[in-house]
């Protein structure tokens, strides 16, 4: 069973009119989730606005291909968007960080098993090194499933 941790404090948004006054807008409450235990400097998702923002995420052992990878990041992923409320299907938008911009074609090749015909808006920019066995990383905006 994961544990859910939400942190949340209400930010008050303010708007200019046409007139250029300022106006009050209703209270958004920022919810920040984390799933498990494990002691980060940041959250592993942060709900707020009817959207769901996820962490920046990679999940890869020594010898994992870049295929390997991308299908573990994505489902891991996915984990937290279904605990965050929300799923693949209400997935907006993702930023994609590939170590070696040559493995683009192999890992769209995954990204394509996973999103064949409802393809969200999608920036895949080469990073250079990450530490350790790392080829990606993956961030999600997803809008909260209804209810």
């Amino acid at each position: 069973e994961s544990h859910r941790h939400r942190r949340s404090f209400h930010l008050w948004m303010h708007s200019l009119t046409s007139k250029g006054k300022v106006r009050n807008m209703a209270p958004m409450q920022i919810e920040r989730l984390n799933f498990d235990e494990k002691e980060r400097p940041y959250s592993q998702a942060v709900r707020v606005g009817g959207f769901v923002y996820t962490a920046g995420v990679s999940v890869a052992e020594p010898g994992d291909e870049i295929e390997v990878q991308t299908e573990k990041t994505i489902d891991a992923l996915a984990d937290v968007l279904k605990q965050a409320g929300s799923d693949l299907e209400h997935l907006v938008k993702a930023n994609v960080f590939l170590a070696d911009i040559t493995e683009w074609g192999r890992f769209n090749q995954v990204w394509l098993r996973y999103f064949p015909t409802e393809k969200p808006v999608r920036t895949t920019t080469e990073v250079g090194h990450f530490s350790g066995p790392i080829r990606i990383e993956i961030d999600f905006v997803a809008v909260v499933a209804e209810e």
